[in-house]
């Protein structure tokens, strides 16, 4: 756009009758001619006082022929006198010739000198074809130099742009990477784009969320590791402390009756079957969680196994004092499970109700082929919050149902191992002051 306005210009500056190059400037300089002429009568007089008065570039050639061809004034002082034949006269209308080389070449601007109708001679202005292509070769030098400054500030520009655009993407991942690298691994990419960048950053925040999902649970495994331990270490101290006290006591001397010592001989045993079942519980918890406990499962009449089970049951809520209700449906699907491990699995739950209830309910019921089997009873109950922690090994809520008169705290976490390598859900519901629920689901064997 600027080229063509320096062009636009050149051409308007080439039909100005005050530019050497235009044919308006030989008009000119004619009617000066003539008008001179008026009034000294010579044309070769007339030039001369032309040129006084005109500012002519050097390299500009005037000549003044009269009506015979003869040059009667040349400002370059090469033909004055000499005489212009037709086919001469004719040349001078020819831009340049071919075999000429382009700084030889001359431009002609030819005007007749014309005094009332007659003319009197002809006016030749001649100039080398350079003086035109100097100005556009500038003007085209400019436009080149323009142009190449526009593209190198457009340039800078879109690389400015492209920079901010790549590298701010870039920059946001290597921050991310550095608080990731200190163990920030909450750090997320903000880059919402369709391209490699945008697919990067999801990626870059799909492996940070497992980043963070691992770190998560190394914690929370470690925490229970430390829990495990703590617990462990309590649940062993305080057996081991009775059965020292003991036995010291019996090493003193201070069981001097048969009676006494055989008192003390049965809390001794007491003390050491709690340990052994601590220790085989954890092993066997241990075996569940890592998948290596076999189950030996067989096809089951899942009516019949509940009611062989409920029948041992009555028994022992008959010695406790506990109202036990039975509500199994009749005629319920099979199921393909461990007897012995489902067994163990409502033993626990059973215990569990006998010990914080007055009656407990034992129900079977079959929901979108599954067996629903649930223990309620009219207990104090269990708080909202702790609910979901109950089935963890060793959770030691205020309200445990699995910890108090000698539990080893390791039932319900067992118990949700069992149902789970049953492909089977176990859960809790309950209220305080109205009692709890305990469920768990087992797959129809089909």
């Amino acid at each position: 756009m600027i080229g063509s306005f320096f062009i636009l210009m050149s051409q308007e500056k080439l039909e100005s009758p005050d530019d050497v190059r235009s044919y308006l400037y030989a008009e000119k300089l004619g009617g000066l001619l003539v008008e001179e002429y008026k009034q000294k009568d010579s044309l070769e007089e007339a030039s001369r006082s032309v040129l006084e008065r005109t500012e002519i570039p050097t390299e500009v050639r005037l000549e003044v022929l009269n009506e015979e061809g003869i040059v009667l004034f040349d400002n370059f002082g090469l033909r004055e006198g000499e005489k212009v034949d037709v086919m001469e006269m004719a040349q001078l209308f020819v831009l340049s010739k071919e075999n000429e080389p382009l700084e030889e070449r001359m431009n002609y601007h030819i005007v007749p000198l014309i005094i009332e109708g007659k003319e009197i001679g002809l006016f030749i202005l001649s100039y080398p074809v350079t003086i035109i292509l100097e100005p556009l070769y500038r003007n085209m030098v400019v436009t080149f130099l323009i142009a190449l400054f526009s593209a190198l500030v457009v340039f800078l520009l879109l690389a400015l742009f492209l920079s901010q655009w790549l590298l701010r993407p870039l920059q946001e991942m290597v921050t991310a990477t550095e608080k990731i690298a200190g163990g920030d691994y909450e750090s997320r990419l903000t880059i919402q784009s369709g391209d490699e960048l945008g697919r990067l950053a999801t990626a870059f925040n799909e492996m940070t969320e497992k980043l963070y999902q691992s770190r998560k649970r190394e914690k929370e495994l470690e925490q229970l590791r430390r829990d495990l331990v703590a617990n462990v270490s309590h649940d062993l101290r305080t057996p081991l402390a009775s059965i020292r006290g003991y036995v010291e006591g019996l090493l003193d001397g201070m069981a001097d009756d048969a009676e006494k010592r055989k008192r003390y001989l049965q809390v001794i045993y007491d003390k050491a079957l709690i340990l052994q079942r601590l220790i085989h519980d954890l092993f066997e918890l241990s075996r569940l969680e890592r998948g290596i406990l076999a189950m030996e499962k067989v096809k089951v009449p899942a009516s019949e196994m509940l009611q062989e089970l409920a029948e041992k049951y009555s028994h022992d809520a008959e010695l406790v004092g506990i109202t036990f209700q039975v509500e199994i449906e009749p005629h319920l699907p099979t199921l393909f499970v461990d007897p012995i491990r489902v067994e163990q699995v409502l033993t626990n739950l059973l215990q569990n109700a006998f010990r914080h209830a007055s009656a407990v309910t034992l129900r079977a019921t079959l929901e979108e082929q599954k067996i629903k089997i649930s223990v309620e009873d009219n207990g104090e109950g269990i708080a909202s919050s702790q609910l979901p922690y109950i089935f963890d090994r060793f959770y030691s809520g205020e309200k445990s149902r699995s910890r108090q008169r000698n539990g080893t705290g390791l039932g319900l976490a067992i118990s949700k191992e069992i149902v789970s390598a049953h492909d089977g859900t176990i859960w809790a519901e309950s209220e305080v002051g109205k009692g709890s629920t305990f469920s768990f689901f087992l797959p129809v064997y089909r």
